[in-house]
Order: structure tokens, then C-alpha cells, then sequence
């Protein structure tokens, strides 16, 4: 009577082991989705956390093109807000020329450049649906890889439309004002609302 019992024993024993071993066989976590409850902290970082950074990656904002440097024949629109009525709209700027001038080329200037004379022309379209006085003195800085930006405007703008004026929906001006830039290169960042960024060439 006593070896049956120790058999039945060691049987009972046994099973419970095999059912496991069974278990393990039959869900190895290699074949576990990433959101299955049963998956292991090691094997979701292995296999998981990696391809989940990448569709993060993927769902970010693609780089806005007024950060794309303009050179001549490019266009871009920016977001814009009226400083008195808060009212936004959106301009789109195309550059037409720009051109590096000499000290009698630049009309009514009357002292020296502190750097170089850049004539810039670009065309400004008001292609929202608000009324906006747009403003470029003090708005319009250079700076390149090494100097910082500063302010590039000056009073001197040949003869031809001003750009500094109020646009209706769907109103254009095309304008030629006249920069003071350190040194050929570099950019031109338009600074107010969104903005936009002009490559100027050596």
C-alpha cells in the first residue's frame, strides 16, 4: 500500500510542473504583442520602446517653411497680427531681387554704410481675411553663423511704393527698401509674427 501512495504522489506532483512547462512552450514572448498584459518589462524594451520612439518621431510637425531660408524667386507665407486691432492674418512675401549696391546707388543716403548696401526687393500679399498695417523698419535683422543678429533697416528706400503700409485682403505692394548689412552673406530674418528668413549670397 505505501509504494502506490509514494507513485500517487510523486504523479500529483508532476503535473502541475508539465502544465507550465506546457504554458511556456505554447506563448514564448517573442511571440507576445507589445500590448499584451503577459509580456515581460525586458522583452517590451527590446522589441517595443524603440519602434514606438520612431512613430513619435514621425507624427512630429514638419519644419515650417518660413524657416527655410528665401532666395531670389522663392515665396513663403507667414502668419501675421495687427498690433492695434490683435486681428491675425497671413501675408505671403515673395523675394524679386537682391542686390548688393554701392554708396551712389543708394538714393538718399547721406552717410557711409556702416557695412555693405544690400537692395532687397520683395513683394508682400495680404492672402488672409483681416485688414493689417504691416511694419518693416526695426523689423528686419542680419545675422550669419558666427555674429549674432542685429538690426539691418535703414530710412533709406529708392523711389517706389513703401511696404510699410495698411493691406487689405488680397492687396499687394512691391517694394525695394535699402539694408545696411556688417558684411555679404548671412540672412535676413523678418522678426514679427511668424516671420521669414532670406539667404543673402557672398
Amino acid at each position: 500500500m505505501r509504494a502506490p501512495t509514494i507513485a500517487a504522489v510523486i504523479l500529483a506532483a508532476a503535473v502541475p510542473l508539465t502544465a507550465c512547462s506546457g504554458d511556456s512552450r505554447a506563448t514564448p514572448q517573442a511571440s507576445l504583442d507589445c500590448t499584451d498584459p503577459k509580456i515581460t518589462h525586458v522583452e517590451w524594451v527590446k522589441r517595443c520602446q524603440q519602434p514606438a520612439r520612431n512613430r513619435a518621431d514621425d507624427k512630429k510637425p514638419a519644419k515650417k517653411p518660413s524657416e527655410q531660408p528665401l532666395s531670389v524667386g522663392d515665396s513663403d507665407t507667414f502668419d501675421f497680427t495687427d498690433s492695434y486691432t490683435e486681428k491675425k492674418t497671413t501675408f505671403k512675401v515673395t523675394v524679386n531681387e537682391i542686390k548688393y549696391i554701392g554708396q551712389s546707388a543708394a538714393d538718399d543716403t547721406t552717410t557711409p554704410a556702416e557695412g555693405q548696401y544690400v537692395r532687397l526687393g520683395i513683394t508682400l500679399k495680404n492672402v488672409g481675411q483681416n485688414k493689417a498695417h504691416l511694419l518693416t523698419y526695426g523689423q528686419l535683422e542680419w545675422e550669419d553663423r558666427d555674429s549674432a543678429a542685429q538690426d539691418a533697416t535703414t530710412l533709406n528706400t529708392p523711389e517706389g511704393p513703401e511696404l510699410d503700409t495698411k493691406y487689405k485682403p488680397g492687396q499687394t505692394v512691391t517694394g525695394r527698401p535699402i539694408l545696411d548689412v556688417p558684411e555679404r552673406g548671412g540672412v535676413l530674418n523678418y522678426t514679427d509674427g511668424d516671420g521669414f528668413t532670406i539667404k543673402l549670397p557672398k
